[in-house]
């Protein structure tokens, strides 16, 4: 179905409102069929979109350090055996998942707070609060691994509010190039899954729970200062380069 239509026969007026919600002139009549021109200097020169992935490549990340590491931290210091590690370290991971799709549906629905307070709160829980809980997990002495699989848990869970903090933010202020800040997001993915193991494993020459202290706090610093960044620099309101091409439609 396209979003272009004014009134689709099988749409009702208060749909055909929704799926037009937040899109500029120039979405709507697509330009009089121009093909728009990405906008790439102007994009790479917004403050917030900087917000944006920097407030991702801290998400991502610590991401990778709970997902690709967090069985040898389970088996090698809370002191798991090979058997309970596999189902320990997807616990996190499952809970993860009923937050993503709580807070995404939640940030649509709350009403009656600014929508840049409400990006910034949920980023704040995404990094900031997940930051929080990965620094205690750095402090759990070996021997109490139910402590340590709570706040794995509990922080790995945290970055499911990013769906409304960075990620919404990107489709909110690049509007009809948000294909692009979410492909410079990808390429941050792929950079994090790449780059953090050589990272951890120069932190881990012997595996000692000193070691794993100063890999869980230097995460949680690094959270803690990309979601300042991104509160920093977050609005909801839509880019400079996401509202010229609809300023031209109406100039035409």
């Amino acid at each position: 179905m396209s979003s272009t239509k004014a009134k689709p026969p099988w749409n009702s007026e208060h749909e055909v409102s929704i799926i037009h919600k937040g899109k500029s002139t120039a979405d709507l009549h697509n330009c009089k069929g121009d093909k728009k021109k990405i906008p790439y200097l102007a994009i790479v020169s917004t403050p917030a979109v900087w917000g944006i992935w920097i407030g991702a490549l801290g998400d991502l990340f610590a991401v990778q350090l709970i997902h690709i590491f967090s069985p040898l931290y389970l088996h090698e210091v809370l002191g798991y055996s090979v058997q309970k590690t596999g189902w320990t370290a997807a616990l996190p991971v499952l809970f993860h998942f009923f937050v993503k799709i709580c807070a995404g549906h939640s940030s649509d629905r709350i009403t009656g707070i600014a929508e840049t307070t409400k990006l910034r709160i949920y980023n704040s829980l995404a990094l900031g609060l997940a930051g929080v809980f990965i620094a205690a997990l750095a402090f759990v002495p070996k021997g109490y691994p139910t402590w340590g699989i709570v706040l794995m848990t509990l922080s790995t869970a945290m970055f499911g509010f990013n769906g409304g903090g960075f990620n919404k933010c990107a489709t909110l202020v690049s509007r009809q190039y948000s294909h692009f800040v979410m492909a410079i997001i990808q390429v941050i993915l792929c950079l994090s899954m790449l780059i953090s193991p050589i990272v951890v494993h120069s932190m881990l020459s012997t595996g000692s729970i000193d070691e794993w202290r100063l890999v869980f706090l230097s995460h949680a610093a690094f959270l803690i200062i990309c979601n300042a960044i991104f509160c920093a620099l977050a609005t909801a309101k839509p880019a400079l380069f996401a509202v010229q091409c609809a300023n031209l439609y109406t100039l035409r």
